[in-house]
């Protein structure tokens, strides 16, 4: 524990360290301006200079989905047809009649309410005829691929059952799962704290000191686990930090919701809710990042400078980041930092005509290549004497 401790204090206790933290927490706060202001949807109409919110619409028929709320949106439909085929109505002056304050951008609102509501409302026959395609492959395959029946046995068994019940917003979700620059300023944080992590020793020949008072698997670990310690902090901070953002912006209702709910992920292989998909998300960037903080670790074994190692660490993640893009999307652990193809669509990996889920796999993957980096960082750091003992 102290040993602990004293790596807590070594490596993370640093001026340096929280003032990069707080300076990137600042430049994260500005790049999620800058997405919303780029890439967030318009929810304005009106003309000149006096826009009119239009959420007025979405209040009125959120919530649970009824037989009452879709015959009256489509009577109000029917009205705003009926006042643009007239063309009686006023493109300049707002007018309290109007949930926009315009006729014109109550019956694109409209539309787009009722076409919602009508995917919505259609959903769960659009999963009666993706099982009814699955039995028709299953037959198909049956006797000459053993892969694609269970690939189609899978689809049945992952979409049953699927109701969407709320109409709902969910954009917050849409720009959390699609943000990928905290994780940039993560992996910086994770090379800047423990590039230098045996570089230090190995600088001022104290590694042969630890190795000889045999203190070595002990330093080992309490450097690992201080590690561990600091990219759970970060991430979840980071994770909460968007959300709430995001959700300051747009809400966090309906996160009890179904993630299929949200129109990007209708055909999601996870039958989960949108809460359960935000959590399964941190995990996934956790992976990677333990991934890469064992390279880091690993590549500062072998450097007696901390700059030189920096930059090592740097230029891998780099070389990594354009791998990725190479190769398969289960193959890198990279791709776990952004889960939103893998939570959205079904991907499956065959392993001796064994469908595996993509995210499964990938997780899997990166699992076995963050041990592999442990192992040989720890055989060169904690060498055994002839007689098998720790020195």
């Amino acid at each position: 524990m102290k040993l602990f401790i004293y790596e807590l204090k070594k490596n993370l206790f640093r001026v340096s360290l929280f003032v990069m933290i707080i300076a990137f927490a600042l430049v994260n706060l500005y790049k999620l301006n800058e997405t919303f202001r780029l890439y967030s949807p318009s929810d304005y109409y009106g003309s000149g200079d006096d826009p009119v919110y239009t959420d007025g619409i979405y209040e009125q028929y959120k919530g649970e989905m009824t037989e009452q709320k879709i015959k009256q949106a489509l009577e109000y439909q029917q009205k705003m047809d009926a006042i643009i085929s007239s063309g009686n109505y006023d493109t300049k002056n707002p007018s309290s009649e109007f949930y926009t304050g315009f006729a014109f951008a109550d019956k694109l609102e409209t539309d787009r309410l009722i076409e919602n509501m009508q995917e919505i409302y259609l959903y769960p026959n659009d999963i009666i005829a993706l099982r009814q395609q699955a039995d028709e492959n299953i037959s198909f395959y049956t006797g000459k691929s053993s892969f694609e029946v269970n690939k189609n046995l899978l689809i049945k068994a992952l979409y049953h059952d699927r109701i969407i019940p709320v109409y709902g917003r969910y954009r917050a979700f849409d720009m959390y799962f699609d943000y990928e620059f905290s994780s940039l300023l993560i992996i910086l944080l994770i090379i800047f704290a423990f590039a230098p992590s045996f570089v230090k020793e190995k600088s001022i020949g104290a590694d042969r000191t630890i190795i000889s008072c045999g203190r070595a698997r002990s330093v080992f670990w309490a450097k690992h686990c201080s590690m561990y310690l600091f990219i759970l902090i970060m991430t979840v901070i980071f994770a909460v930090f968007d959300l709430i953002y995001f959700g300051s912006l747009y809400g966090l209702e309906f996160i009890e919701q179904p993630l299929y709910a949200m129109a990007d992920y209708r055909y999601t292989p996870f039958a989960i809710t949108v809460g359960g998909a935000l959590v399964l998300s941190v995990i996934g960037k956790l992976i990677a990042f333990l991934f890469i903080g064992e390279l880091v670790m690993l590549i500062s074994t072998f450097g007696k400078n901390i700059g030189a190692c920096v930059a090592v660490s740097i230029a891998g993640i780099i070389g990594l980041i354009l791998l990725s893009e190479q190769l398969p999307e289960f193959l890198s652990p990279i791709n776990l930092v952004n889960m939103k193809n893998q939570l959205s669509s079904f991907e499956v990996v065959g392993v001796f005509d064994i469908p595996i889920p993509a995210p499964a796999f990938t997780a899997a993957v990166s699992l076995v290549l963050t041990v592999i980096a442990h192992i040989i960082c720890y055989i060169r750091t904690v060498p055994k004497i002839k007689t098998g003992g720790e020195v």
